[in-house]
């Protein structure tokens, strides 16, 4: 029964109905298991950004409305006193680089905090990857050095950017609130929510990672949504604790080169591509792509690539900023052109001339000419 009012609590951000001392009340449903439960908690209550939410979000360009995927609480937003906020994003540095996946976070994040006026908090969570993954201290310190070196030349310098280091610890100030969450939060919750660990760091952790929501301010994150359990929790505490709660923008999943849906470092099978890959590198993992949308030309000419399967394309919507390029290449992977147009030019001049291939009538982008161009794309950003 607890779990049940634990799932509640979480998800609905109130006080679960009934007493428990009527177990009855439940007896005619059948319960799921934990692990459904999780899942469910997961995705339950999370939005899409609509017309609406999009009106309080003018002030981004439209490529990068299109970057949140999901949301919760953006109606709280009011865009005109930017000054009531602050933002919040982080990284646990398991590798000594960032791969793409991050990027679209990245550029989310610094255009919310051109518009807002004030600092990003940036935590870098190397104890949550020491507690965890078992990293040694002295590698973990130079995946730090290294993370705040790139996020300098991603344009995150500490003129817009307060850098926290979790190992470095934090101020009795700040100690103080998180001890009161610590206090507020027992085991058989965050056992509900992330599942028994195995150390007592990674119970201490996530309340950790949720502090910045208690510091003043309403806390906008920018995340992944593979943190949303972290911050439904801090939702929950924060209605409890009279806080508002943190609004929650969650970016798309760059999907992993091997069909997965996210790219990870911490699963090497998803192919992550690291901002120091070389152009080599990068071409040789692009080359590995399996999940197109089109097994051969006979398809490719007959049906078109079929877009939603399709990890290429999925990359090219991300990387390539050129609205009117996307739609060329679009139009030329999935109907393609008369074989004349002149866009069939332009595609071979962009794709490679072995990039387009002719029918009769009718030329098509070729899978190979688009993971030529998608892999340039790619190495262009990082270059």
């Amino acid at each position: 029964m607890k779990l049940i009012e634990t799932i509640f609590e979480e998800v609905c951000g109130d006080t679960f109905p009934f007493p428990f001392s009527f177990p009855f009340l439940f007896l005619s449903f059948p319960l799921p298991n934990m692990e459904s439960c999780r899942n469910a908690c997961l995705d339950f209550g999370l939005l899409p950004v609509d017309e609406t939410h999009a009106e309080k979000l003018s002030f981004l360009p439209p490529t990068l409305r299109g970057l949140i995927e999901y949301q919760r609480g953006l109606a709280d937003f009011d865009p005109t006193k930017p000054e009531d906020y602050m933002l919040y994003t982080g990284r646990g540095p398991s590798h000594g680089s960032f791969h793409i996946g991050h990027l679209p976070g990245i550029q989310l994040v610094k255009a919310m905090q051109a518009f807002l006026g004030s600092k990003i908090f940036f935590m870098i969570s190397d104890d949550e990857k020491i507690f965890r993954d078992d990293i040694q201290q002295a590698k973990m310190a130079e995946n730090v050095a290294n993370t705040i070196d790139q996020l300098h030349k991603l344009g995150l310098t500490e003129a817009t950017t307060q850098y926290h280091i979790n190992s470095a610890g934090i101020s009795a100030e700040h100690y103080a609130i998180l001890i009161r969450l610590l206090g507020m939060t027992n085991i058989n919750t965050l056992n509900n929510i992330f599942g028994e660990k195995t150390n007592v760091g990674e119970y201490f952790y996530p309340l950790y990672q949720i502090l910045p929501c208690f510091l003043g301010k309403q806390c906008i994150v920018i995340a992944g949504k593979d943190q949303d359990p972290f911050f439904r929790l801090a939702r929950d505490l924060a209605r409890r604790l009279g806080h508002k709660p943190p609004i929650l923008l969650y970016t798309k999943s760059v999907p992993g080169l091997d069909g997965t849906e996210k790219m990870s470092t911490s699963v090497p099978t998803s192919l992550p591509i690291f901002l120091t890959d070389t152009p080599a590198v990068v071409k040789a993992k692009i080359a590995k792509v399996k999940k197109v949308g089109a097994g051969s030309l006979d398809e490719l000419f007959e049906h078109g690539s079929n877009l939603e399967q399709d990890t290429l394309y999925e990359l090219l919507q991300l990387f390539e900023p050129d609205a009117d390029r996307l739609a060329m290449i679009t139009q030329g992977y999935t109907g393609g052109y008369a074989a004349d147009a002149a866009e069939v030019g332009h595609l071979r001049s962009i794709c490679g001339p072995k990039g387009v291939i002719t029918r009769g009538e009718k030329a098509m982008l070729t899978t190979g000419g688009l993971r030529s161009y998608v892999a340039d794309c790619i190495i262009r950003v990082i270059s």
